[in-house]
């Protein structure tokens, strides 16, 4: 053993990074190359809208529509930093947990090092995500810069106007996809959570996580919905 982990620990664990950054490299490959998954579709949607903002006059509904997005990546930065908190406080009661989980019956004998080694890298996924929902949350305040910067009068050239919309579906697309990396760290921290019980059950986790996403990806109902509005 290395580290006190078993080999079933770090198979497991490697299975994990595998099925994270293998699906999050699939995502984006598939977005490079226009492929059929949600994110995709929705970047049609994208461009519609901002085409669309382009010739309204009143641009309250758009930046209500980007003030939604902010609250909703704000509520889970909040949401993520009390996470962390916790799981640092438990750093403190470690031999509480410790001993919990031991007289539970329902997970693998352990060593203390061993369970702070698992919270440690708990840890490190929800600080991933934090990361990413507050990069998400300023790149959305910077598409409000070009919402607001949207030329008008003389400036306004049918010209000046298409490339002011691939700037806004820019910024709007990788706002998105910081947010959606953020909301992924979500499932593979769950799925993490199973490592603290039996790294058989963690490796199952991490299948069940990585499957829902991809089904979510390529097979969902709203994929098809998104799709045919996409297509007209």
């Amino acid at each position: 053993m290395w580290l006190g982990l078993t080999l079933l620990d770090w198979v497991a664990l490697a299975w994990f990074l595998l099925a994270w950054f293998g699906y999050t490299r699939m995502a984006d490959d598939l977005s490079a190359k226009g492929g059929g998954g949600l994110n995709q579709r929705l970047q049609v949607l994208r461009r519609r809208w901002a085409v669309a903002m382009m010739a309204r006059d009143n641009r309250i509904v758009d930046a209500q529509l980007i003030g939604h997005s902010i609250h909703s990546a704000t509520f889970f930065a909040s949401t993520t930093i009390l996470i962390i908190a916790g799981l640092v406080g438990a750093f403190g009661g470690v031999e509480a947990v410790h001993r919990m989980l031991a007289e539970s019956g329902l997970a693998v004998d352990t060593t203390r090092a061993v369970l702070e080694l698992k919270l440690l890298a708990l840890l490190a996924v929800y600080a991933y995500g934090f990361i990413k929902f507050t990069w998400s949350i300023r790149q959305f305040n910077y598409l409000c810069v070009l919402i607001g910067a949207v030329p008008e009068g003389a400036a306004s050239t049918s010209e000046s106007r298409a490339r002011h919309a691939e700037g806004v579906v820019g910024v709007l697309s990788l706002a998105s996809h910081s947010y959606n990396a953020g909301l992924r760290s979500y499932y593979f921290a769950l799925a993490m959570l199973g490592w603290f019980f039996h790294p058989g059950l963690f490796l199952f986790a991490t299948a069940w996580a990585a499957g829902v996403l991809l089904w979510r990806q390529t097979r969902s109902p709203t994929l098809k919905a998104i799709s045919d509005l996409a297509r007209e």
